[in-house]
């Protein structure tokens, strides 16, 4: 299923049938500069040599770069918006793929959650830019929309980011908090990322 332009695809094997929407994986793409660090771990990388796959994150990588160079970002709120308008769910994933390429581009997907209050949304991210903007906003501004940062080994954040945002780890990472949830890897019987009140989820690399 797709909107007009942007791709919208209606779960995976984890997700199960839950709406998402993917761009490119790297930092040559949406995934900012922190990316770097987890790019030889990344599992999006093996999907995206899939020739199908690619066609449908590369179309929506180049509808946020063209929004981002243009701070135009009418059409993909609309895009997101109206596919929620239309076909209503509980839940959305934003980048099963990709990452926030800038605050506006994090901005944007707020106004979506704003126009689709039934909904919950979520976005792990390593985008300092789109972290900041949330902090900004503050995160009670928008209480449908969970930003959780994604801890990888390498990375590591501090101040008011590190306190004010819940996060997701590997679960070798010996950072990880003890309590931090374990994912089942099955989004349709466990949706804590989405719950802001579970600060610490964690998985193992895939």
């Amino acid at each position: 299923m797709t909107t007009s332009r942007l791709r919208i695809v209606r779960g995976n094997d984890k997700l199960g049938n839950i709406p998402n929407l993917s761009t490119m994986p790297g930092p040559a793409h949406t995934c900012g500069p922190n990316s770097s660090v987890c790019l030889k771990g990344c599992y999006a990388v093996k999907f995206a040599r899939w020739p199908s796959v690619r066609k449908c994150w590369q179309a929506n990588t180049d509808i946020i770069m063209q929004a981002h160079a243009t701070a135009h970002w009418n059409n993909v709120i609309a895009d997101v918006t109206e596919y929620l308008w239309a076909r209503p769910s509980e839940f959305f994933r934003w980048h099963v793929s990709g990452d926030f390429i800038s605050g506006a581009h994090l901005e944007a997907a707020l106004e979506v959650a704003r126009a689709t209050p039934d909904t919950l949304h979520l976005a792990y991210t390593k985008s300092l830019p789109a972290m900041a903007r949330f902090l900004a906003v503050g995160p009670q501004g928008v209480p449908n929309f969970t930003l959780r940062l994604s801890q990888w080994p390498g990375l590591e954040y501090f101040g008011p980011i590190a306190d004010g945002l819940p996060s997701f780890w590997l679960d070798h990472d010996e950072r990880a908090p003890a309590d931090a949830v374990p994912c089942p890897s099955d989004c349709s019987v466990c949706q804590a990322c989405w719950h802001r009140s579970v600060q610490d989820v964690r998985i193992a690399q895939h």
